[in-house]
């Protein structure tokens, strides 16, 4: 693979500084990708269109002579709001990189630095400028542009397809959507390259599951290092999982079964988080799914039992006071049925079942209530049950199974929820797609 360039927009309202500028870096870096605007109208509008790493600014973009004209330092927030990833270096005759710094928290609330560096247009030399600027490319960009990424065991070779079915501003992206495909493609190497930007290269392989609330998520190998879980998609999204991770999971689920988020990344669309499995070999991993194929009842059963007992009985534990549900509403909820159609199903299904007030199922050795009764009295309105922590997703693709024993991935819709909620979801979500 050949080394991508760094991609830098110089904010400049002096016409003859900035072609200076422009020029200078053009012949001493053979790796950037250079392009410009004057005012911070243009500024913002390049900004939404195209993608950057480094943004060089003017403190001054109105009033060169006026000392109060800080219209550059004003425009950096809105340029973050667009892509919180950019990384900024002010052009300014300010005496100290410390006076620049004072301005500026010093990282976001993702820990991201935010000012690399500064240019005194006064002080500074050429050979300066052309130090601070690829010193800050090499050690604070934190981006391996030479990273080597294979892909592994998928239909195609190109890494540009993971983007199709994952969604952009809420829409699935399909494989007609060249341009936005063609776009996007170059915030994925760049998650890629951030978050395993010191390694020299990396395999990218299926995991057998596909990512879910339009997401991707795949197995990242790395040379002589753990293999990991990488997911990507929307920026907000991969934001609200990041944020759930750390404040349900995180010193939360017990360490012999936790999801550990090791690394985390946002750009201007996609953001992106690496996992790994405490105690577990992802190498043999699989999700759910495949585990319930390959499986007999009892296996499936002694699985379920140890799964929710290590992951999700600590949530289930700390439950607060009670709620009404109807869980009627819920299974036409999440099979997305009206309930007379629901009902017709069930006595369709269980047609042999219509006389009995029971059914008794061989492999779990129990009676259950006959559905067809619970589903035409009023037996479950309402049903009074404990709000607590769920996981809110769990599909048979967020349970990773490896030695018989469980991990959770995506935690976008973990919050607080009636208890009921988590099993409802597996049950429905096996009954419809396996």
């Amino acid at each position: 693979m050949s080394e991508r360039k760094v991609r830098i927009l110089i904010v400049e309202n002096d016409p003859r500084f900035l072609k200076m500028l422009r020029r200078l870096l053009s012949l001493r870096f053979n790796n950037l990708d250079i392009y410009s605007a004057q005012s911070p109208e243009e500024a913002l509008d390049i900004t939404n269109k195209d993608y950057f790493h480094l943004v060089i600014i003017d403190k001054r973009l109105e009033m060169d002579t006026d000392n109060s004209d800080v219209s550059g330092i004003d425009l950096i927030p809105n340029l973050s709001k667009i892509n919180p990833s950019l990384k900024f270096i002010m052009l300014t005759n300010w005496p100290t990189y410390q006076d620049v710094r004072s301005i500026f928290p010093e990282r976001t609330k993702y820990n991201e630095e935010i000012l690399l560096d500064y240019l005194s247009k006064e002080d500074d030399s050429e050979d300066e400028w052309c130090n601070k600027i690829k010193l800050a490319i090499d050690t604070r960009l934190n981006i391996n542009f030479g990273l080597e990424i294979n892909m592994l065991g998928f239909k195609w070779n190109e890494m540009d397809k993971l983007l199709v079915h994952t969604t952009l501003h809420g829409k699935r992206i399909k494989g007609s959507d060249k341009e936005i495909i063609s776009n996007l493609s170059v915030e994925l190497k760049d998650l890629f390259s951030r978050i395993y930007c010191k390694e020299s290269k990396i395999t990218v392989t299926p995991v057998g599951t596909k990512g879910h609330s339009g997401t991707c998520v795949v197995k990242v190998h790395r040379v002589g290092l753990l293999t990991e879980i990488f997911k990507f998609g929307e920026r907000e999204k991969i934001e609200i999982e990041y944020d759930n991770y750390i404040n349900y999971v995180d010193g939360v689920i017990p360490n012999r079964t936790r999801t550990d988020l090791t690394k985390f990344a946002r750009l201007k669309n996609l953001g992106a988080i690496a996992y790994s499995f405490i105690g577990a070999n992802l190498d043999k991993i699989q999700d759910f799914s495949t585990f319930f194929y390959e499986n007999g009842s009892r296996n499936i059963k002694l699985f379920l039992k140890n799964f929710f007992t290590d992951n999700c009985k600590i949530w289930y534990d700390v439950a607060q006071y009670e709620i009404p549900i109807d869980l009627k509403e819920l299974y036409c909820q999440y099979l997305n049925l009206s309930l007379p159609n629901l009902l017709e199903r069930i006595k369709t299904r269980l047609k042999q079942y219509s006389n009995q007030t029971s059914i008794y199922l061989r492999e779990i050795g129990a009676n259950i209530q006959n559905p067809i009764l619970a589903f035409t009295n009023t037996y479950l309105d309402p049903l009074n049950v404990k709000l607590c922590v769920t996981h809110g997703d769990l599909n048979p693709g967020n349970i990773m199974v490896e030695d018989k024993r469980g991990w959770l991935i995506d935690f976008y819709r973990t919050g607080k929820a009636h208890a009921l909620r988590d099993f409802i979801k597996l049950e429905t979500s096996v009954m419809l797609t396996m």
